[in-house]
């Protein structure tokens, strides 16, 4: 079959097709908003914003002569580990997570306690928790579990 017959027939299959450093890419399978890898990159990339917020609370910390670490700076060894399939940071981030889950409903009550209470600080408490239920189902996906348990023996940087 020729590469013009090929070409023609992905285009039937599969919508829009461009060329891409010579090899023929259909648009779909680039990058699929709803896959497995897309929500897991997504999970990723929460993880190292949470981590970098934790830097950014430790030098703040460090102005006001404080000794501050907060756990979020762990988000960021996650996000390596989660990008490179590696199982024990899958496993620190749902850690994290089920801290995060736990201990944010206490807060939302604590919070609601009070006479004049933040509504617009509960409701991004309340946001965030449920992000967080969202990301831990996603680590608890069985077609992700298996691509991190598959990759057990793949060494990385961060691989001790």
């Amino acid at each position: 079959m020729g590469a013009a017959t090929e070409r023609g027939a992905l285009k039937k299959r599969q919508g829009r097709v461009w060329p891409c450093a010579g090899k023929w890419i259909c648009y779909a399978s680039v990058i699929r908003i709803g896959s497995d890898d897309f929500a897991l990159r997504l999970v990723a990339v929460i993880f190292l914003v949470t981590g970098l917020f934790g830097v950014v609370e430790i030098c703040e910390a460090i102005t006001h002569a404080r000794l501050a670490f907060p756990y979020e700076v762990l988000g960021i060894p996650v996000f390596f580990g989660l990008v490179q399939y590696q199982n024990l940071w899958r496993v620190l981030g749902v850690l994290m997570l089920l801290v995060r889950i736990v201990v944010y409903p206490l807060i939302i009550f604590d919070l609601a306690q009070g006479e004049d209470a933040p509504i617009q600080l509960i409701g991004w408490m309340v946001a965030a928790w449920i992000g967080n239920v969202w990301m831990l189902k996603v680590l608890f996906r069985p077609s992700l579990r298996a691509l991190f348990l598959k990759n057990r023996t793949r060494k990385s940087l961060l691989h001790f």
